[in-house]
Order: structure tokens, then sequence, then C-alpha cells
């Protein structure tokens, strides 16, 4: 698996972190699209697998994949990207994601904004 992750800081965020944020890949546990992925509760240990991997390889998060291959989600926080012409980007619950709050508000949020 190949992958080259860049983030940077959004211009004018409504929140601010106190440090970078460092991500690891984590390749060795992957999510599966199930009746029961949507349910955090009842899915949680490939999260706490992945926390403890981003743990290890002194990370902050790890970013986890759906088995066939596509970004999922990170073990504590939804992923999203924009391009540069503003199209918003997440990845389908198909690959596993929770389908969470957070996530949901994004997507309300964007739809409403255009």
């Amino acid at each position: 698996v190949h992958w080259l992750l860049e983030a940077w800081p959004l211009p004018g965020a409504w929140y601010a972190l106190a440090a970078p944020q460092r991500l690891c890949l984590c390749a060795e546990y992957q999510l599966m699209a199930s009746p029961l992925s949507g349910c955090k509760t009842a899915s949680a240990l490939p999260y706490v697998q992945a926390a403890r991997h981003a743990a290890a390889q002194g990370a902050d998060d790890a970013v986890l994949l759906h088995a066939a291959g596509p970004v999922a989600e990170t073990s504590r926080a939804n992923l999203f990207w924009a391009l540069p012409d503003g199209r918003l980007y997440t990845p389908a619950l198909a690959t596993g994601a929770l389908p969470g709050v957070m996530r949901g508000l994004v997507l309300e949020l964007a739809a409403a904004l255009g």
C-alpha cells in the first residue's frame, strides 16, 4: 500500500490544535462494511488497535483503510478533504466509516453552503 497524505491548517478555522497532529497509516487493522459497522460500540476493536498502533509509532492518530484499500477514517476522527475548486469529499460509508454526528453535520453544512 502506498499513500501520500499532506495536510495544512484551514484559513480562518474556528478551532485550533495545540500542536500539529502526526498521523500514521494502520494497514494491519482494516475496516469492513457490515450491518454493525455503523455502531461504534459494536465494532470498536479496529479503532482501539489502530490507536495503540499510532501510539507505538509515536503518532497522534492512525488512518484506517477499508479491506479493499480505500481510506476510511482515523481511529478517532472522520476524514474530509477539499479540492481547490471547493468540492468536499469524505469516504463513503461503504468503506466502514462511521456515520457519526460530526460527519453528518459537516456534510449538512457543506450542502447548505453550496
